[in-house]
């Protein structure tokens, strides 16, 4: 994940992957939930899953590439990655 090839494939393929996860899981939670709970509406619970949604991609995104700065790859795997 911290190669070059490896994160034009990684950010592109996983990002959308967990939004969509967090999107099919208010399309359950849209026709399941009808009532009201800890004082927010159905609708309100979408939003604050969908925002729960997107703020977790946005950490592990930011997790897997060291927040931006990348990791130190050892010499050892520098083969694999053909560098």
């Amino acid at each position: 994940m911290n190669s070059f090839p490896v994160n034009l494939f990684f950010i592109p393929a996983y990002a959308p992957g967990l939004i969509t996860f967090f999107a099919h899981l208010d399309a359950i939670h849209a026709q399941k939930m009808k009532y009201t709970r800890l004082g927010m509406g159905p609708h309100q619970q979408i939003l604050g899953i969908i925002a729960a949604g997107l703020l977790s991609t946005g950490i592990l995104m930011l997790s897997f590439k060291n927040k931006g700065k990348g990791f130190q790859i050892p010499d050892p795997y520098h083969i694999l990655i053909s560098e």
